[in-house]
C-alpha cells in the first residue's frame, strides 16, 4: 500500500510507500466512520464552551473555541514562532490512542473497534509525518498537528486536493495555531502535549476517510459532514473561510 506524502495527492490514493510492512495495515476505509470519529472526540480543551450551543463561542476570545481565536488572528510577521515541540514516547502515544479509543467506545463501539483495530499494527505517527512532512508540519509539535487538522478540514469541506500557497499558507495558519496556544494558560504543557498526539490520530483517521470516500464515490456527504462536525465543534464555517499566505481566515 501506498500513503500520500501531501494533500494534494488524494485522488492519486496514497502515492509515498511507507517501508514497514506493518503500516500498510491502515488500508481500511474509514469513509463512514472517519468524521463521525472527529466529531465524537475532538478534545474538549479545543472549545471549553460547546460550539453546539447557539451563541456560546463568539462572543470573545475567552468564549470562542481555540481553532476559531487562532482563525481571527493575524499570521505573525517576523520574530520567532513560539515552538510548541513536545516529547512522545511510545508509551505516551499508547496512551493517546487508548484515551480517544476510550470516549470512543462509550457513544459508538463500533467505530471505537474500527480504530483500534486499524492502529493496532500502524504508527499513526509515522504516517501523520509523511502526510504532512512538505508543509513543514511533521514531528510532535501540538501546534502543527492542530494546524494540519484545521487545513485538511478546510481542503476536504471545500472540494480542494491541494492548499493554495502550498507550505506557505499551512506554515502561516501554523503560526497562527502556535500564537493562540501558547496564549492559552489554561491548557498546561501535558495537556498540549496529549492534545497533539490526538489530533495526529483525528489527522489520520480524516484523511484516510477522506480518500475512502473519493474511492466509493460518497465525497460530497463526507465533504457535507466535516464541514457540519466544524461547525458544530468549532463554531467555523469552512466554506466561507480561506486560506493563503497569511494563514486560515473567516470570511
Amino acid at each position: 500500500m501506498k500513503l500520500s506524502v501531501n494533500f494534494a495527492c488524494a485522488a492519486a490514493i496514497f502515492t509515498v510507500s511507507i517501508p514497514a510492512a506493518a503500516d500498510a495495515q491502515i488500508e481500511p476505509n474509514f469513509a463512514s466512520i472517519g468524521q463521525v470519529v472527529a466529531g465524537l472526540t475532538v478534545p474538549l480543551v479545543l472549545n471549553p464552551c460547546n460550539a453546539d450551543l447557539p451563541g456560546g463561542c463568539h462572543a470573545s476570545d475567552g468564549h470562542r473555541s481555540v481553532p476559531a481565536q487562532a482563525m481571527a488572528r493575524p499570521a505573525p510577521h517576523g520574530g520567532t514562532v513560539p515552538s510548541l515541540h513536545y516529547a512522545a514516547t511510545p508509551a505516551f502515544r499508547q496512551k493517546a490512542l487508548a484515551g480517544l479509543v476510550g470516549r470512543l467506545r462509550a457513544k459508538n463501539p463500533e467505530a471505537a473497534q474500527s480504530v483500534q483495530a486499524a492502529f493496532a499494527h500502524a504508527d499513526y505517527a509515522r504516517i501523520y509525518d509523511g502526510i504532512v512532512a512538505p508543509y513543514g508540519l511533521a514531528g510532535d509539535d501540538t501546534a502543527n498537528a492542530l494546524a494540519a487538522y484545521l487545513v485538511l478540514g478546510w481542503m476536504i469541506a471545500n472540494g480542494q486536493q491541494d492548499v493554495p500557497a502550498g507550505k506557505a499558507s499551512a506554515l502561516a495558519t501554523r503560526a497562527q495555531v502556535a500564537a493562540t496556544l501558547s496564549a492559552n494558560r489554561q491548557i498546561t504543557p501535558d495537556g498540549r502535549a496529549a492534545l497533539g498526539e490526538e489530533m495526529k490520530i483525528l489527522f489520520v483517521v480524516a484523511h484516510s476517510g477522506w480518500q475512502g470516500s473519493l474511492r466509493d464515490g460518497s465525497a460530497r456527504a463526507y465533504a457535507d459532514g466535516v464541514a457540519r462536525q466544524f461547525q458544530q465543534q468549532f463554531g467555523i464555517d469552512l466554506r466561507h473561510s480561506r486560506i493563503d499566505a497569511t494563514g486560515l481566515h473567516q470570511g
